[in-house]
């Protein structure tokens, strides 16, 4: 089908495709005081605590509307105190946004970085605490889809626990979707956007600091047929701009 067909597959980080139903249930209008509402939100708090496993009640939602980086400049601002100090794990974008928010609320901050291709090490992040006696949290991206990098959370946590500091995670792309218990592409991200906006799909430009690159989400009211058709749509795109061999290049694998 011909993308000026159809609205388009949002194959984005956001905004997303939403379901029908989704359309359907943001047409009625709310009052935050009310019985029903109240009830429904402590039934969206409880189930999301219980994807995390909290089934005993241990822990506490609080929902916050506003973007992710709103969310997450809110548990920075209030999580991190003004004599605190904060260990940042960067290794692409939203790390590096983690390090700038830190520093617009006026918060002491230390850097860990790593390539956009590599994953913080436990002992890499114990050595950090050790030079410096000031951190108190460290901060951590689960899911670093500026560059495609799942960050590996439990070991991570196990340093920080180990060190007796606090850990601020940012899951904003690996929440209920991974369990919480992309190297340089050669290709030109322009030409591959437009030719997949013509077979209805539209695409992000990736954010590596050092590589072009794209990127393909797989949220909101996409399902398994809809990835499906992308995929096919992908090596459609490939092969009209000529492209036989979609493999890193060997200075980058």
């Amino acid at each position: 089908m011909n993308g000026r067909d159809r609205t388009a597959h949002l194959l984005t980080t956001g905004p997303l495709t939403t379901s029908e139903a989704t359309k359907r249930a943001m047409l009625r209008d709310w009052g935050s005081r009310a019985a029903e509402f109240k009830e429904m939100m402590a039934t969206v708090r409880r189930k999301l605590l219980e994807l995390i496993g909290d089934t005993q009640g241990e822990l506490e939602c609080i929902p916050l509307q506003g973007s992710g980086t709103f969310a997450f400049e809110a548990m920075l601002g209030t999580l991190v105190g003004h004599d605190d100090k904060a260990l940042a794990l960067l290794n692409g974008a939203y790390g590096k946004r983690a390090v700038k928010i830190l520093d617009r609320i006026g918060r002491r901050t230390a850097v860990l970085e790593t390539p956009e291709s590599l994953p913080p090490r436990g002992r890499e992040i114990a050595a950090a605490i050790e030079r410096d006696a000031e951190i108190s949290h460290v901060v951590a991206i689960h899911c670093e889809t500026s560059s495609g990098l799942l960050n590996p959370l439990d070991e991570i946590a196990a340093a920080v626990r180990e060190s007796g500091r606090k850990l601020l995670v940012d899951c904003m792309s690996s929440f209920g979707a991974l369990p919480l218990n992309a190297d340089e592409t050669p290709l030109e991200f322009e030409t591959l956007r437009r030719v997949l906006k013509s077979k209805g799909f539209v695409i992000y430009p990736g954010k590596l600091a050092e590589a072009d690159s794209f990127r393909i989400g797989c949220i909101g009211a996409i399902g398994e047929k809809v990835m499906e058709q992308a995929v096919n749509a992908v090596q459609e795109a490939l092969f009209e701009m000529g492209v036989d061999d979609a493999s890193p290049r060997a200075s980058v694998r």
